[in-house]
């Protein structure tokens, strides 16, 4: 047994270098977008203003504070998305961990190469937000409560309650796999010194969240959208996952986990484990759709934390379900239990080659930092559309002495000319280009890259 734990970890640090390796060599591809400016730009401040900073910035307030002291090694674009590629590399090798010592290891090692080769993780990886630890946070918590449900004691319910903690702090949603985890507390609530041990889990927890809670409960940062339709819910999903192709496969793998977790059931015997990873999944989807009913979320984003769940449980659908056909085959026995398969087969005809093809950054920050560097002169004034793009900007573009920086609210009347800085995509720029100052010249950055042109006789950039 022995040897065999000292084989599983040297497979998971394997996994994880080659991860690191594979996030090294794409960090520096690309300029941050704005998003990705921000969070750089942040850390950049002393550790006063950033406390501050994090008082009204709901979530990844651990993820500030780590970036904070790891921007002293070095504040490139490649250098700060170490971190996050970092934390991918993490949440690789605490997968198979998971998987190699509550499920089997062929089921470890198939999952963590569907992790590694999926768009949207490659994409997490390299992106300089929190969403990589996230899923490490995710994977890491959902181990430590398997192994605190097994064999009970001080320390792991210490460790379970650190990494609940953490997880919530990076990303609230992750409530979905908490509450998930909950519903298995059975063995934990029979006895008396045992449900102590839950205490003593949530008061660990409760520490480590607690000085991120009034931000949570006072900021907007939370990612809300205008409105929540079936096609917008239908792209977010396919973002979530992918792409529509890995979703429908990873559909119908938990598909297939369900109803071999049915069957295990029905002849007596639990799977707790990936009973535990497909209810996380199921209550993490659940939650963040419930609450778009009441107010719409960013679907996609949110979901990252239960990402590499999502692919365990599928893969492990997928073998038992193989599995099962080669006993029937063998045996003459009904084959109905191949239509899955084909099902399969069709979702993934269309599947695109999957590493190096991630999605693209959503814009290009650095292109408009250099357009005011070359054209800004002091006695001018530059203004954004809101604080944190103003902030996002300092990243690449340091005002000459003598320029002004303002949001738009301020900017009627300034005696100067006016560079107005915006971010647009399509129709969306007409009514904000025509909001400008008749004697303003309009900046204009497309959301889905860096393009010049001309709108209404104004100078766009």
């Amino acid at each position: 047994m022995v040897v065999r734990r000292v084989g599983d970890r040297f497979v998971a640090a394997a996994l994880a270098a080659a991860t690191i390796a594979l996030g090294a060599t794409r960090a520096g591809d690309t300029s941050f977008w704005l998003d990705e400016a921000y969070t750089a730009a942040v850390v950049r401040q002393s550790f006063g203003g950033l406390a501050r900073l994090l008082g009204h910035e709901a979530g990844m307030g651990p993820y500030y504070l780590t970036l904070w002291a790891w921007e002293r090694l070095g504040d490139s674009e490649w250098s700060l998305r170490m971190l996050s590629v970092t934390g991918g590399a993490l949440a690789v090798a605490a997968l198979y961990l998971l998987a190699a010592r509550f499920i089997d290891r062929r089921v470890a090692a198939v999952a963590c190469v569907a992790v590694v080769c999926n768009p949207i993780f490659l994409y997490d990886l390299t992106e300089l937000r929190a969403y990589s630890w996230a899923m490490c946070s995710v994977v890491v918590s959902t181990t430590l409560f398997l192994r605190l449900r097994a064999e009970p004691n001080r320390r792991r319910a210490v460790m379970y309650g650190a990494s609940v903690g953490g997880a919530l702090a990076l990303v609230v949603f992750s409530a979905g796999v908490v509450l998930a985890q909950l519903c298995f507390t059975g063995p934990l609530i029979t006895e008396r010194a045992r449900r102590r041990l839950l205490l003593i889990a949530g008061a660990v927890a409760a520490v480590l969240l607690g000085p991120f809670v009034p931000a949570l409960l006072t900021s907007r940062q939370i990612d809300w959208i205008p409105h929540t339709t079936m096609h917008r819910l239908n792209m977010q999903s396919a973002v979530a996952f992918g792409s529509s192709n890995w979703r429908a496969c990873f559909a119908i793998g938990l598909v297939l986990l369900t109803l071999s977790l049915v069957q295990r059931r029905r002849r007596g015997e639990a799977d707790i484990a990936l009973e535990v990873i497909l209810a996380s999944v199921v209550a993490t989807i659940g939650l963040l759709l419930g609450v778009s009913l009441i107010r719409p979320v960013f679907v996609a984003r949110y979901l990252a934390g239960v990402f590499p769940l999502t692919a365990l449980g599928a893969t492990a659908g997928y073998l038992r379900a193989g599995d099962a056909l080669v006993t029937r085959l063998r045996t003459g026995h009904d084959l109905r239990v191949a239509v899955p398969w084909i099902l399969a087969a069709l979702s993934l005809a269309g599947m695109r080659g999957p590493l190096f093809t991630d999605s693209e950054r959503p814009e290009d920050l650095r292109a408009p930092g250099q357009f005011l560097t070359k054209f800004v002169r002091p006695d001018q004034a530059v203004v954004f559309d809101t604080a944190q793009q103003a902030t996002a900007f300092s990243y690449y573009w340091t005002p000459r002495p003598g320029v002004l920086v303002a949001e738009h609210v301020a900017a009627t009347g300034l005696p100067c000319r006016v560079w107005w800085v915006v971010r647009g995509h399509g129709d969306a720029l007409d009514p904000v280009v025509s909001a400008a100052p008749a004697d303003a010249t309009v900046a204009v950055y497309d959301f889905v890259g860096y393009t010049i042109g001309d709108i209404d006789g104004c100078r766009v950039g």
